[in-house]
Protein backbone atom coordinates (compact mmCIF):
# COMPACT_ATOMS: atom_id res chain seq x y z
CA UNK A 1 0.00 0.00 0.00
CA UNK A 2 1.75 3.59 -0.68
CA UNK A 3 3.04 5.25 2.14
CA UNK A 4 0.70 8.19 1.74
CA UNK A 5 -2.11 6.06 2.05
CA UNK A 6 -1.26 4.82 4.83
CA UNK A 7 -0.17 7.84 6.87
CA UNK A 8 -3.99 8.88 5.71
CA UNK A 9 -5.50 5.73 7.40
CA UNK A 10 -3.73 5.64 10.60
CA UNK A 11 -4.32 9.54 11.00
CA UNK A 12 -7.78 9.32 10.13
CA UNK A 13 -8.45 6.26 13.28
CA UNK A 14 -6.44 8.56 15.53
CA UNK A 15 -8.68 11.46 15.06
CA UNK A 16 -12.12 9.24 14.98
CA UNK A 17 -10.52 7.67 18.25
CA UNK A 18 -10.26 11.07 19.73
CA UNK A 19 -13.37 12.56 18.64
CA UNK A 20 -15.26 9.51 20.12
CA UNK A 21 -13.41 10.35 24.08
CA UNK A 22 -13.78 14.15 23.31
CA UNK A 23 -17.59 13.09 22.93
CA UNK A 24 -17.66 10.71 25.73
CA UNK A 25 -15.90 13.21 28.22
CA UNK A 26 -18.97 15.93 26.26
CA UNK A 27 -21.66 13.56 27.37
CA UNK A 28 -19.81 12.80 30.89
CA UNK A 29 -19.90 17.05 31.25
CA UNK A 30 -23.60 17.33 29.67
CA UNK A 31 -25.02 14.41 32.29
CA UNK A 32 -23.11 16.23 35.24
CA UNK A 33 -24.49 19.32 34.43
CA UNK A 34 -28.26 18.10 34.21
CA UNK A 35 -28.25 15.69 36.92
CA UNK A 36 -25.82 17.23 39.27
CA UNK A 37 -22.87 14.71 41.23
CA UNK A 38 -23.13 10.95 41.45
CA UNK A 39 -24.85 9.66 44.24
CA UNK A 40 -22.92 8.48 47.28
CA UNK A 41 -24.01 5.13 48.29
CA UNK A 42 -25.38 3.97 52.27
CA UNK A 43 -22.30 3.13 54.43
CA UNK A 44 -24.98 0.72 56.02
CA UNK A 45 -28.82 0.13 55.28
CA UNK A 46 -31.12 -0.68 58.25
CA UNK A 47 -33.09 -3.31 58.25
CA UNK A 48 -36.84 -2.42 58.16
CA UNK A 49 -37.63 -3.37 61.84
CA UNK A 50 -38.58 -0.48 64.51
CA UNK A 51 -35.51 1.61 65.58
CA UNK A 52 -34.91 3.46 68.48
CA UNK A 53 -32.52 6.30 68.08
CA UNK A 54 -30.47 6.99 71.27
CA UNK A 55 -27.91 9.79 72.07
CA UNK A 56 -26.08 10.12 75.02
CA UNK A 57 -22.85 10.84 76.72
CA UNK A 58 -22.26 8.78 79.70
CA UNK A 59 -19.40 10.57 80.90
CA UNK A 60 -21.64 13.59 81.21
CA UNK A 61 -24.87 12.42 81.00
CA UNK A 62 -26.79 15.33 83.77
CA UNK A 63 -24.96 18.51 81.85
CA UNK A 64 -25.28 17.25 78.38
CA UNK A 65 -28.80 15.47 78.71
CA UNK A 66 -30.47 18.56 76.76
CA UNK A 67 -27.84 18.54 73.90
CA UNK A 68 -28.22 14.79 73.79
CA UNK A 69 -32.24 14.87 73.02
CA UNK A 70 -32.03 18.33 70.77
CA UNK A 71 -29.48 15.77 68.57
CA UNK A 72 -31.69 13.09 68.96
CA UNK A 73 -35.06 15.07 67.86
CA UNK A 74 -32.97 16.55 64.67
CA UNK A 75 -31.79 12.98 63.99
CA UNK A 76 -34.86 11.56 63.78
CA UNK A 77 -36.21 14.20 61.39
CA UNK A 78 -33.61 13.23 59.48
CA UNK A 79 -34.18 9.25 59.04
CA UNK A 80 -38.42 9.84 58.45
CA UNK A 81 -37.43 12.15 55.80
CA UNK A 82 -35.45 9.82 53.76
CA UNK A 83 -37.48 6.39 55.28
CA UNK A 84 -34.42 5.05 56.77
CA UNK A 85 -36.67 2.42 59.33
CA UNK A 86 -39.68 2.62 61.14
CA UNK A 87 -38.68 5.01 64.26
CA UNK A 88 -39.48 4.48 67.85
CA UNK A 89 -41.21 7.48 69.12
CA UNK A 90 -38.29 9.33 71.01
CA UNK A 91 -41.41 9.66 73.46
CA UNK A 92 -41.38 6.04 74.71
CA UNK A 93 -37.81 6.93 75.68
CA UNK A 94 -38.36 9.64 78.00
CA UNK A 95 -41.59 7.98 79.40
CA UNK A 96 -39.14 5.40 80.16
CA UNK A 97 -36.45 7.65 81.64
CA UNK A 98 -39.39 8.85 83.91
CA UNK A 99 -40.32 5.64 85.16
CA UNK A 100 -37.51 4.23 86.07
CA UNK A 101 -35.64 6.95 87.29
CA UNK A 102 -33.08 5.29 89.14
CA UNK A 103 -32.75 1.81 86.98
CA UNK A 104 -32.16 4.06 83.52
CA UNK A 105 -28.92 4.53 84.15
CA UNK A 106 -27.55 1.40 84.75
CA UNK A 107 -29.82 -0.37 82.00
CA UNK A 108 -27.72 -2.15 78.81
CA UNK A 109 -29.03 -0.34 75.91
CA UNK A 110 -30.22 -3.74 74.49
CA UNK A 111 -32.27 -3.61 77.38
CA UNK A 112 -33.54 0.10 76.83
CA UNK A 113 -34.37 -0.97 73.50
CA UNK A 114 -36.44 -3.94 74.57
CA UNK A 115 -38.60 -2.20 76.66
CA UNK A 116 -39.78 0.63 74.44
CA UNK A 117 -40.41 -2.00 71.57
CA UNK A 118 -37.43 -2.04 69.51
CA UNK A 119 -35.79 -4.08 67.27
CA UNK A 120 -32.38 -1.95 66.55
CA UNK A 121 -31.31 0.95 68.10
CA UNK A 122 -29.12 3.75 66.41
CA UNK A 123 -26.77 4.83 68.96
CA UNK A 124 -25.28 7.62 69.13
CA UNK A 125 -22.59 8.46 71.93
CA UNK A 126 -21.86 12.22 71.96
CA UNK A 127 -18.07 13.12 72.41
CA UNK A 128 -17.41 16.97 72.86
CA UNK A 129 -19.68 19.17 71.93
CA UNK A 130 -17.91 23.08 72.31
CA UNK A 131 -18.50 26.55 71.45
CA UNK A 132 -15.89 28.76 72.46
CA UNK A 133 -15.39 32.73 70.81
CA UNK A 134 -13.07 33.64 67.94
CA UNK A 135 -10.07 35.55 69.11
CA UNK A 136 -10.31 39.31 68.09
CA UNK A 137 -13.71 39.30 67.11
CA UNK A 138 -17.31 38.36 67.95
CA UNK A 139 -17.83 35.57 66.24
CA UNK A 140 -18.13 32.25 67.85
CA UNK A 141 -16.82 28.62 66.55
CA UNK A 142 -18.73 25.83 67.41
CA UNK A 143 -17.41 21.93 67.26
CA UNK A 144 -18.75 18.47 68.03
CA UNK A 145 -18.33 14.89 67.77
CA UNK A 146 -19.49 11.56 67.73
CA UNK A 147 -19.45 7.63 67.26
CA UNK A 148 -22.27 5.74 66.05
CA UNK A 149 -23.43 2.39 65.30
CA UNK A 150 -26.35 0.39 64.85
CA UNK A 151 -27.32 -2.34 67.72
CA UNK A 152 -29.19 -5.74 67.66
CA UNK A 153 -31.71 -5.59 70.12
CA UNK A 154 -32.50 -9.24 70.45
CA UNK A 155 -28.42 -10.20 70.45
CA UNK A 156 -27.06 -7.00 71.89
CA UNK A 157 -24.50 -7.24 69.15
CA UNK A 158 -23.03 -4.54 67.65
CA UNK A 159 -24.07 -4.79 63.43
CA UNK A 160 -22.79 -1.64 62.12
CA UNK A 161 -20.03 -0.67 61.43
CA UNK A 162 -17.96 -4.17 62.52
CA UNK A 163 -20.18 -6.70 64.85
CA UNK A 164 -18.71 -7.06 68.14
CA UNK A 165 -16.93 -3.02 67.32
CA UNK A 166 -17.43 -0.89 70.71
CA UNK A 167 -16.11 2.13 68.93
CA UNK A 168 -18.32 3.46 66.63
CA UNK A 169 -18.00 4.92 63.20
CA UNK A 170 -16.64 8.38 64.10
CA UNK A 171 -18.90 11.86 62.80
CA UNK A 172 -17.58 15.74 63.59
CA UNK A 173 -19.40 19.01 62.35
CA UNK A 174 -18.18 22.48 63.12
CA UNK A 175 -19.49 25.55 62.15
CA UNK A 176 -18.94 29.17 62.83
CA UNK A 177 -21.24 32.21 63.20
CA UNK A 178 -20.92 36.22 64.27
CA UNK A 179 -20.12 39.31 63.23
CA UNK A 180 -22.54 41.15 61.57
CA UNK A 181 -25.20 38.35 62.52
CA UNK A 182 -24.72 39.23 66.18
CA UNK A 183 -23.82 35.34 67.21
CA UNK A 184 -25.25 33.63 70.50
CA UNK A 185 -24.67 30.34 71.57
CA UNK A 186 -27.75 28.80 70.88
CA UNK A 187 -28.07 29.84 67.49
CA UNK A 188 -24.28 28.27 67.28
CA UNK A 189 -25.43 24.84 68.79
CA UNK A 190 -27.79 24.49 66.73
CA UNK A 191 -26.26 24.97 63.20
CA UNK A 192 -23.93 22.43 64.84
CA UNK A 193 -26.33 19.69 65.70
CA UNK A 194 -28.37 20.26 62.76
CA UNK A 195 -25.40 19.84 60.05
CA UNK A 196 -24.17 16.50 62.79
CA UNK A 197 -27.65 15.40 62.18
CA UNK A 198 -28.14 15.25 58.75
CA UNK A 199 -24.03 13.94 58.81
CA UNK A 200 -25.00 10.81 60.60
CA UNK A 201 -28.55 10.50 58.72
CA UNK A 202 -26.46 10.13 55.54
CA UNK A 203 -24.62 7.02 56.87
CA UNK A 204 -27.81 5.40 56.02
CA UNK A 205 -29.41 5.93 52.61
CA UNK A 206 -28.25 7.00 48.91
CA UNK A 207 -27.34 10.75 48.79
CA UNK A 208 -26.55 13.15 46.23
CA UNK A 209 -23.61 16.15 46.74
CA UNK A 210 -24.44 19.26 46.48
CA UNK A 211 -24.14 20.42 43.12
CA UNK A 212 -20.90 21.88 42.56
CA UNK A 213 -18.54 21.91 39.86
CA UNK A 214 -15.80 19.66 40.05
CA UNK A 215 -12.59 20.56 39.01
CA UNK A 216 -11.61 21.02 35.34
CA UNK A 217 -15.01 21.65 34.51
CA UNK A 218 -15.86 24.94 33.85
CA UNK A 219 -19.06 26.98 33.57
Amino acid sequence: MPRPLLFIIHHSAFFVLALSLSGCTFLGVAAYKLHGPAKIPAEYVPQQTPMLVFVENYQHQTSVNAHADLLGHMLVKELAAHRVAPLVPLEHLQELRDAKPFEFPKMSTSAIGREVGAAQILYVQLHNSDVTPMAGGSALTGQTAASVKVVDVASGETLWPNAGDEGGYPVAAATKLGGDNGANIQDVRQRMYAQLSTKIARLFYKWQPENEEPEGFEN
